[in-house]
């Protein structure tokens, strides 16, 4: 199982989308499924949308119970790639737990991306989540909770500069993911 962690604009979305064709694997991506719900207007979305509108991560409990409902088959060789989930160490837990009847091998990457770049990029794409006060809630959000979850992760983890073009960064993923095996 390979676990794509970055910051919101690191790119993950893009990488994610690569590596899958490269690999031929599954993907679950927890933004999208996020966006489904609130889309949707399920009670589940509507709780997120409180959450996502002030630039909050949503709770665990609401994240996991997602994650479970899209729950990735591993059966191939890197099984699945997960973006965007665990962001927290209860999350990793949970996903451990799901996954606990089987012997299953988790590579992390985590895209590193300057903060300047990271807030360019969400303001390029224009979402209505994407104000300049709360791209930068969400970034001191994200970085208070991925650095126990990168020491949580840190034997499998490889740590990629991001910053540069889609294709090198790319190539630094597939290349960790190569020698990690």
């Amino acid at each position: 199982m390979i676990i794509l962690l970055g910051a919101p604009g690191s790119g993950k979305g893009t990488q994610t989308d690569k590596l899958a064709k490269k690999l031929q694997i599954n993907t679950v991506c927890m933004g999208d499924i996020v966006r489904n719900h609130i889309t949707l207007g399920t009670i589940l979305g509507t709780k997120m949308k409180s959450f996502l509108d002030r630039g909050d991560l949503v709770p665990d409990e609401i994240i996991n119970e997602m994650f479970a409902e899209n729950k990735p088959d591993l059966k191939k060789p890197f099984g699945a790639i997960l973006d965007g989930f665990p962001r927290t160490i209860d999350q990793a837990k949970f996903l451990s737990s799901l996954y606990s009847d089987s012997n299953i091998n988790i590579q992390v990457i985590s895209l590193e991306v300057n903060d300047d770049i990271l807030i360019q990029r969400l303001l390029d794409r224009n979402r209505s989540d994407d104000s300049i006060d709360i791209i930068k809630n969400r970034l001191i959000t994200y970085k208070r909770e991925i650095d126990p979850l990168l020491t949580y992760y840190q034997e499998n983890l490889s740590i990629i500069n991001g910053d540069s073009s889609v294709d090198d960064v790319f190539n630094r993923i597939y290349s960790a993911l190569k020698n990690n095996t």
